[in-house]
């Protein structure tokens, strides 16, 4: 089971590092991440991020998800630094929640920092994925 975990975490590398290959779609960003509204869309997300831990833990999983997806896009430090965040968080969920947080957290460490991104993948915890793909989160049944 390690080994078809471990070749889809390296798809998924490979996958995420196209883009800093050079090889990117033809796609246009909405946002130059050094426009007056990129520093708008920061600052919102930073507020929503100080807010986090006033939701439930399963909730602040998701959000901070989100919010390192977003900033990472910007503000390659920011983007860092929760994705970090979001993995020690993940360390308190369970099942499936745990991967999922993970994976997203490594997500956006191979698009800011790669090396980084190696190290936290082998520090990954995949010992409680449950094969049907249940999980049990934060002491109940988790969607994300």
């Amino acid at each position: 089971m390690w080994r078809r975990f471990r070749a889809v975490a390296v798809f998924a590398l490979a996958g995420a590092m196209w883009p800093a290959l050079g090889v990117q779609a033809h796609q246009q960003p909405l946002v130059s991440a050094d426009s007056p509204t990129a520093d708008t869309i920061v600052s919102l997300l930073q507020q929503s991020h100080d807010i986090d831990k006033q939701v439930p833990a399963y909730a602040r999983l998701h959000l901070l998800t989100m919010q390192a997806e977003l900033v990472s896009r910007f503000r390659a430090d920011l983007g860092r630094e929760w994705a970090n965040e979001l993995f020690a968080f993940s360390r308190e969920a369970t099942g499936n929640a745990r991967i999922y947080a993970q994976t997203s957290a490594i997500r956006v460490l191979i698009r800011v920092d790669p090396n980084s991104a190696l190290q936290v993948l082998d520090s990954m915890d995949i010992d409680d994925i449950s094969p049907k793909g249940g999980g049990a989160g934060f002491g109940g049944s988790m969607v994300l």
